[in-house]
């Protein structure tokens, strides 16, 4: 395990808002910004690649 608790640090909400006119926005915390005090590579490592994949379907949608 990299880093068993990590998950209590994570906000793992994503919003999704109706802003008018046929507009959705989508706002969710990066991972890797919310744990940049951590100081382990295997981690920052899994965290960038969240960032991608959250990225990812956010511009799917």
């Amino acid at each position: 395990m990299i880093e068993d608790r990590i998950g209590t640090t994570l906000i793992c909400n994503i919003i999704v808002q109706d802003v008018g006119a046929g507009n959705v926005e989508v706002a969710v915390a990066d991972p890797v910004t919310l744990t940049a005090t951590a100081d382990n590579n295997s981690l920052h490592q899994v965290l960038k690649s969240m960032r991608e994949t959250l990225k990812s379907t956010i511009e799917i949608l």
